[in-house]
């Protein structure tokens, strides 16, 4: 039995439009912002169509199963972003370690002998290659800081402005926690979270709502 042929129009150009919306929310910095009205299309479709098609098994599938699409792709879409604020956590927390470490170098240095000295600059050009001009390192360091605080705000306002339900209180006060190891693990299992999903269900996106 062949399905309506105004459900089979409908269908195929929301999902020319969906793929569009859900290509770029899930690519790097994904915008998700094209991607809810797309899903609101499918709601209201889903409602009109999915009464009049019990006698259309094929179609009535292809139209539950991209219930499981819409979910997988908006996750990913969140993960990804979430991913790029840990990062940039990642990276601030990295640059604030540095700032200390240099800290503690200079401290050091302030109280040891001219020899003292002489012996440390030695090891640091056999250890690294060349003299570390801590001075200069700390400018570095605290500037480093500054940007990533910097980019930290701006990915942390982005997930924010997209996902306002998900960015409580209890997100943010687990990212001030975060270290550098921390990251580094929170990092490792979004961008594994989000690779799953890119080879789960948001593959059904090309399924046909035809007959077999």
């Amino acid at each position: 039995m062949k399905i309506p042929q105004a459900f089979h129009r409908e269908f195929t150009r929301w999902r020319g439009t969906f793929a569009d919306a859900r290509k770029r929310a899930t690519a790097e910095g994904g915008d998700v912002f094209d991607l809810r009205p797309s899903i609101g299309e499918f709601r209201r479709l889903y409602e009109r169509w999915h009464p009049r098609l019990l006698r259309f098994p094929h179609a009535l599938r292809a139209l539950e199963n991209m219930e499981s699409v819409l979910s997988g792709t908006l996750e990913r879409a969140f993960t990804l972003q979430l991913l790029d604020v840990v990062r940039a956590c990642l990276a601030l927390r990295a640059a604030e370690v540095c700032v200390a470490a240099t800290m503690e170098t200079l401290d050091a240095m302030q109280g040891a002998t001219e020899e003292e000295l002489i012996e440390h600059r030695r090891q640091q050009r056999e250890a690294l290659g060349e003299e570390i001009d801590a001075d200069r390192d700390l400018a570095k360091a605290e500037e480093d800081v500054y940007e990533g605080e910097q980019l930290m705000a701006d990915r942390l306002s982005v997930l924010a402005a997209a996902w306002p339900d998900r960015v409580n209180a209890a997100l943010r006060e687990r990212l001030d926690r975060l270290d550098v190891k921390s990251a580094e693990q929170w990092a490792k299992k979004l961008s594994e979270h989000a690779d799953a999903l890119n080879g789960g269900p948001a593959q059904a996106v090309s399924s046909e709502p035809t007959e077999p």
